[in-house]
């Protein structure tokens, strides 16, 4: 996926979760998600295109910890700064946002700035810190699977997730981590496509996800 993709991207999305939390945040706090994606490290933003037209996105990451680390201290006081103008023009956003998720975005903040503190001391350059090498038992994650209405039921689900497990497995990942909404999972897609389910689980602001698990090992 390529920044001029981000706006479609987005706008695909909120055809798709219109009712999802960052959906929610606003068209412009969704297109800086999807950039924010594109610049960390260790993240993977796919796009699909059909006669140049970006038709499907996929979002994911090779080194789950290291891209969100990277993507908070990148792109973290922009989105922040979004979700508060969103919070300050729709106060019932803005309540849902303090009572569900406040707590958690100050702390994650609040790292942020400590981080950028302690690798960017005044008396000499940025300290980088090292990426950690992959291994054989590290796990990727895949977190929004997201396709066009007018495209759906003609692989293009297939042909984004394709190219998921095979960078996955180029970057020596033994498994990968799906999640999407129940809304999604009842559709059957990714047992079709070989995924196998782990079950619910919630997310620390109470929504409820499923879960998959996709061997990706020997794919090199």
């Amino acid at each position: 996926m390529l920044p001029p993709d981000a706006t479609r991207a987005a706008a695909i999305h909120h055809d798709v979760l219109g009712a999802e939390f960052i959906t929610r945040a606003g068209p412009r706090f969704l297109r800086r998600y999807y950039l924010a994606w594109m610049r960390s490290d260790g993240g993977m933003a796919l796009a699909a295109r059909v006669d140049g037209q970006v038709v499907g996105a996929l979002l994911g990451s090779i080194r789950p910890a290291q891209h969100y680390r990277s993507m908070l201290r990148r792109d973290g006081w922009r989105l922040g700064a979004l979700m508060l103008g969103r919070s300050l023009a729709h106060p019932g956003f803005g309540a849902e946002l303090f009572l569900t998720r406040g707590m958690r975005y100050s702390r994650a903040l609040l790292r942020m700035a400590r981080t950028r503190l302690s690798t960017h001391p005044p008396t000499g350059g940025p300290v980088v810190p090292p990426v950690p090498a992959l291994n054989r038992s590290a796990i990727g994650e895949v977190t929004h699977v997201l396709v066009d209405a007018a495209y759906q039921g003609r692989g293009v689900a297939r042909a984004l997730l394709a190219e998921a497990e095979e960078q996955a497995g180029r970057a020596g990942l033994h498994r990968l981590v799906l999640v999407t909404t129940p809304e999604l999972a009842r559709s059957g897609l990714y047992e079709r496509l070989g995924w196998t389910p782990q079950g619910q689980l919630a997310s620390g602001s109470g929504e409820e996800f499923w879960r998959y698990e996709r061997d990706v090992s020997g794919r090199t």
